[in-house]
């Protein structure tokens, strides 16, 4: 075989292995690929979902042992999945095969959901006399209500849950769920309940989240470990 014949293969030989290397990095040097995909629920909310997504990323980058994939590159896995197997559901398995499309080796998912919610109203009352009388009669006038000064309370628990899924098996690795209450108190003439309830739920979210970054990325970085 002639020199020249040798070079391009050897050529193709490095081609071929700085494909492959992108896939295999995790295994070389120490690192695990992982993803995150979040349920966006019945009604569709990608707000919530990506809050709860850019949260979750913010506690794992920077973790030395841990690399997370692009999320328009998880996307494009999971609807790929989706659409090869002719339906929307969501379960392990499809998470998985989607997972191994990605190149990753865990992924991260969950799903969030509003646990209760109650409203209450404090009511305003006054003592309509005078105030030299009310000074020397404290106890004996009759009090009145005004609903324009009542204050209104809102309160909401909400709840997420999050699996570690290993790709390669299948297997639900971790699960946990924290949930959390947010509550306000607004005067009833300011009150909107649609706005309240959206910025308490946004709050909850947050806090529930925070929580669990830290769980996630503390199981994932043993995970890692375990690896070597």
């Amino acid at each position: 075989m002639c020199k020249s014949s040798l070079r391009l293969i050897s050529l193709w030989i490095m081609i071929v292995f700085f494909a492959i290397l992108p896939n295999s990095a995790s295994a070389s040097d120490g690192r695990i690929n992982v993803g995150i995909v979040i349920d966006e629920g019945r009604r569709g909310n990608t707000q919530h979902a990506e809050l709860i997504t850019n949260i979750l990323s913010d506690a794992l980058i920077g973790t030395s042992n841990i690399s997370l994939v692009e999320r328009r590159r998880l996307d494009s896995a999971v609807v790929g999945e989706l659409r090869r197997r002719g339906n929307n559901v969501m379960n392990l398995e499809t998470m998985a095969e989607a997972g191994r499309v990605a190149g990753l080796q865990y992924i991260i998912t969950g799903h969030y959901s509003r646990l209760s919610i109650n409203e209450n109203t404090i009511p305003f009352y006054f003592d309509p006399r005078p105030p030299r009388e009310i000074l020397r009669r404290p106890l004996s006038g009759a009090r009145r209500r005004d609903r324009n000064r009542d204050t209104m309370e809102l309160s909401v628990v909400y709840e997420i849950n999050l699996r570690i899924i290993n790709v390669e098996t299948g297997e639900v690795r971790f699960s946990r769920s924290e949930n959390e209450l947010a509550n306000s108190r607004t005067p009833r003439n300011n009150y909107n309940r649609r706005q309240e309830e959206e910025s308490l739920r946004r709050r909850a979210i947050m806090g529930t989240t925070h929580r669990l970054g830290g769980i996630i990325r503390n199981q994932l970085a043993m995970m890692a470990a375990s690896a070597r």
